[in-house]
């Protein structure tokens, strides 16, 4: 006898028979062979990733890789590149549209234009849903139309076609970055506008969404963070959570620390009975030379007005515990983890040796810089950190600076569903 669970991915399976029939360029890894060792896959795998579904992803992370218009994928399980249907004609011109996120098996989407136009599409399935336009925002960007794109996250509480999804964004305002969701149901927007949430912080710079919790936790560029209730969308629920902030671990900061931003990241881990939740400070130096060495353009003449590109080299993770406000470094170990951070929603894979392809305990992380004009660079920060030994290896994409090219629109993580 099949457990009711198991028969819901059969029938999720051959239903969607006919669209993994389109890929090409596979080769003996074809529609049929791919089917059927994904529902092979089935049997045995237990392990999930960790997102707002209590329907588990089948297959392990790809990578969404250019063009924008096409559904091209870098397959961690199967080291190679899997093409789904592109996205219709009447949405395929790459200068019209940039994809800027995903979350759930779905890919985000932004038009340019008087009256830009956001949508998911699931490369899969081929389904779209049409968000409110942006235009409904209480602060619109001055210059809306002039940006590369508007939004800076957006993230789906769970996917769009089960019941009470709300999605969120962080846009840019007048005010700064700030926060809005809509709400979507059975596949269908059932929001017309954007609603602003109101907050006395700014400038967010990460959002994610604790199933566990059942919270959206956002986090700000000066690491002040705070939890929103939107289960009742006519009376968001605000609560401000302390105890993030943390001093640097203790270390020696030399020359490259100095010359360094860092990014930061929230990932939930709703594979926990509590629910915990991962910090992370992400290392990138600016200015990087072909050789490796990183360099002060203010320090010499000869570097100044240099293209150099940008790279990360080091991760930090923390774990904070949202019931007693702890947090604690994790010195060498993610638990077996794997953790994926990008334009995509943040998540995380528990039991990644489970996972044909995953390396645990590392963090797989992809360009989330805005892409500046007339630069060499761009996008190109992709690679896969081992958290153990801290060292860096490629992921499709070179990571060695003296082979690093601009990769146009930024690749992302997606999740197959």
């Amino acid at each position: 006898m099949v457990a009711k669970g198991m028969r819901w991915y059969l029938t999720a399976a051959m239903s969607l028979a006919p669209r993994y029939e389109q890929y090409v360029g596979t080769g003996s890894c074809g529609g049929g062979g791919f089917l059927r060792r994904w529902m092979a896959a089935i049997s045995y795998s237990p392990r999930t990733i960790t997102t707002a579904s209590n329907k588990p992803p089948l297959v392990s992370p790809w990578l969404k890789i250019p063009p924008v218009g096409g559904s091209h994928f870098y397959s961690l399980a199967e080291n190679k590149v899997k093409s789904l249907l592109p996205l219709s004609s009447e949405t395929t011109d790459e200068n019209d549209i940039l994809c800027i996120g995903s979350s759930h098996g779905w890919l985000v989407f932004q038009s340019r234009g008087i009256d830009p136009s956001i949508f998911l599409s699931n490369p899969i399935t081929g389904h779209r849903i049409n968000l409110p336009s942006i235009h409904s925002l209480y602060h619109p960007p001055d210059d809306v139309n002039k940006r590369l794109f508007s939004i800076r996250s957006i993230i789906l509480s769970s996917c769009p076609n089960e019941n009470d999804c709300r999605v969120v964004i962080i846009y840019y305002s007048r005010q700064g970055e700030k926060l809005a969701f809509c709400t979507t149901s059975g596949g269908l927007t059932t929001s017309t506008t954007w609603t602003c949430l109101p907050s006395p912080l700014t400038d967010y710079c990460n959002i994610v969404y604790s199933r566990n919790h059942q919270l959206f936790l956002a986090l700000t560029e000066d690491l002040d963070m705070e939890s929103w209730d939107l289960r009742d969308p006519f009376s968001p629920k605000r609560v401000v959570i302390e105890g993030l902030k943390c001093e640097d671990v203790e270390e020696e900061w030399g020359r490259k620390e100095r010359l360094s931003v860092q990014h930061n990241y929230l990932v939930p881990d709703d594979s926990s009975s509590n629910g915990d939740l991962f910090f992370i400070h992400r290392y990138v130096a600016e200015h990087v030379q072909p050789d490796g060495s990183v360099v002060d353009p203010t320090e010499s003449e000869d570097h100044i007005g240099e293209d150099l590109p940008y790279k990360t080299w080091k991760f930090q993770v923390f774990k904070f515990d949202l019931t007693d406000k702890q947090l604690w470094y994790l010195d060498d170990s993610l638990e077996d983890r794997a953790i994926f951070i990008g334009l995509n929603q943040s998540f995380l894979v528990s039991a990644a040796a489970d996972f044909h392809g995953l390396i645990p305990n590392s963090i797989y992380f992809a360009d989330d810089y805005p892409l500046i004009p007339d630069r060499s660079f761009g996008g190109h920060d992709v690679g896969i950190y081992n958290y153990k030994d801290k060292t860096l290896k490629p992921c499709y994409f070179p990571c060695d600076p003296n082979n690093i090219k601009r990769i146009e629109p930024c690749p992302l993580w997606f999740t197959p569903n």
